[in-house]
Protein backbone atom coordinates (compact mmCIF):
# COMPACT_ATOMS: atom_id res chain seq x y z
CA UNK A 1 0.00 0.00 0.00
CA UNK A 2 1.60 3.20 -1.15
CA UNK A 3 0.03 5.81 1.62
CA UNK A 4 0.69 9.32 1.83
CA UNK A 5 0.16 10.71 5.37
CA UNK A 6 -0.98 14.45 6.56
CA UNK A 7 1.09 15.17 9.32
CA UNK A 8 -0.79 17.63 11.73
CA UNK A 9 1.85 19.79 14.33
CA UNK A 10 0.88 21.80 17.40
CA UNK A 11 -3.10 20.86 16.97
CA UNK A 12 -4.92 19.01 19.61
CA UNK A 13 -5.86 15.61 17.47
CA UNK A 14 -9.37 14.97 17.46
CA UNK A 15 -11.41 12.76 19.15
CA UNK A 16 -13.18 10.86 16.22
CA UNK A 17 -11.78 8.64 13.36
CA UNK A 18 -8.86 6.72 12.91
CA UNK A 19 -5.88 8.22 13.89
CA UNK A 20 -2.22 8.26 15.22
CA UNK A 21 -0.59 10.11 17.57
CA UNK A 22 2.96 10.19 17.42
CA UNK A 23 5.32 11.39 20.65
CA UNK A 24 8.58 11.99 20.23
CA UNK A 25 11.12 11.83 23.47
CA UNK A 26 7.52 12.43 25.44
CA UNK A 27 7.03 15.61 23.73
CA UNK A 28 4.33 15.55 21.13
CA UNK A 29 5.06 15.45 17.50
CA UNK A 30 2.05 15.08 15.33
CA UNK A 31 -0.96 13.22 14.43
CA UNK A 32 -2.29 11.85 11.39
CA UNK A 33 -5.92 10.45 10.16
CA UNK A 34 -5.04 6.80 9.04
CA UNK A 35 -6.40 5.02 6.25
CA UNK A 36 -7.63 1.59 6.52
CA UNK A 37 -5.61 -1.48 6.30
CA UNK A 38 -2.38 0.75 6.97
CA UNK A 39 0.50 -0.79 8.42
CA UNK A 40 2.96 0.18 11.17
CA UNK A 41 6.32 0.05 8.62
CA UNK A 42 4.09 2.56 6.79
CA UNK A 43 3.07 5.18 9.59
CA UNK A 44 7.18 4.91 11.10
CA UNK A 45 8.22 5.56 6.91
CA UNK A 46 5.76 8.30 6.53
CA UNK A 47 6.10 10.50 10.08
CA UNK A 48 10.26 10.15 9.11
CA UNK A 49 9.84 11.45 5.64
CA UNK A 50 7.80 14.13 7.12
CA UNK A 51 9.67 14.78 10.50
CA UNK A 52 12.15 18.32 10.08
CA UNK A 53 15.56 17.57 11.76
CA UNK A 54 16.40 21.19 11.11
CA UNK A 55 17.31 22.30 14.66
CA UNK A 56 17.69 18.38 15.58
CA UNK A 57 20.93 15.91 14.35
CA UNK A 58 20.32 13.13 17.05
CA UNK A 59 17.90 10.16 16.25
CA UNK A 60 14.79 10.54 18.39
CA UNK A 61 12.53 7.85 20.22
CA UNK A 62 9.16 8.12 19.44
CA UNK A 63 5.96 6.66 20.68
CA UNK A 64 3.21 6.16 18.23
CA UNK A 65 -0.13 5.32 19.54
CA UNK A 66 -3.48 4.65 17.26
CA UNK A 67 -6.58 5.93 18.37
CA UNK A 68 -10.15 5.01 16.74
CA UNK A 69 -13.04 7.05 18.19
CA UNK A 70 -11.47 8.13 21.66
CA UNK A 71 -10.01 4.91 22.40
CA UNK A 72 -6.47 3.28 22.16
CA UNK A 73 -6.41 0.37 19.54
CA UNK A 74 -2.65 0.06 19.76
CA UNK A 75 1.00 1.34 20.22
CA UNK A 76 4.27 0.76 19.87
CA UNK A 77 7.75 2.74 19.73
CA UNK A 78 10.42 3.50 17.13
CA UNK A 79 13.10 5.25 16.27
CA UNK A 80 13.55 7.78 13.45
CA UNK A 81 17.42 8.84 12.41
CA UNK A 82 17.87 12.29 11.10
CA UNK A 83 18.72 12.67 7.37
CA UNK A 84 22.12 12.48 6.47
CA UNK A 85 23.45 15.83 5.58
CA UNK A 86 24.90 15.49 1.90
CA UNK A 87 28.17 17.84 1.54
CA UNK A 88 29.35 18.37 -1.97
CA UNK A 89 33.11 17.52 -2.89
Amino acid sequence: MKTRFTWVYGARPPNKGVIVLVRGDEQPCGWSYLPEGVAEAEIEKGFAEAYDFTEWSEPIKCKATVVKDGEMVDEWEFKVDPTPIMTGS
